[in-house]
């Protein structure tokens, strides 16, 4: 008896996997994907006390929600904000604020991104000279 049940099982399921396969869909983890990662900033008409702020947009492109766990930046002169929690195929951002003297002494900026992503690190920067 528990034979036919087990082999009935199994074909139920062939047939409904066959049936739907054409539906089926991999589930993916969440992923963060920047549309920008490095932006050049043209100091020549700032002075050193302006203000620089720059937003990098970037997309969840997995079936999970994405977090965003920290955003750690290069030097203290660069504060971050940033979109915490971003459903699947939704935009957040990374917000980088620092001055232009604090540019044009260090040439770049940057900021690690740790998240629940694929790849659980990424990196953001603005630069102000071209190596």
């Amino acid at each position: 008896m528990n034979k036919v049940i087990l082999t009935l099982s199994i074909a139920a399921s062939i047939i409904t996997f066959s049936h739907y396969g054409d539906e089926y869909r991999e589930v993916l983890d969440p992923e963060l994907s920047l549309l920008e990662n490095r932006h050049f900033i043209d100091l020549s008409e700032l002075s050193p006390n302006d203000t620089i702020r720059y937003s990098f947009k970037f997309q969840n492109v997995g079936d999970k929600v994405l977090n965003i766990l920290s955003v750690e930046t290069s030097c203290t002169c660069t504060a971050p904000s940033f979109t915490k929690q971003i459903d699947p195929e939704h935009f957040g951002y990374i917000n980088l604020v620092t001055t232009a003297g604090q540019l044009r002494d260090v040439k770049e900026v940057y900021a690690v991104i740790k998240s629940n992503s694929k790849a659980r690190f990424a990196k953001v920067s603005l630069f102000s000279e071209v190596n």
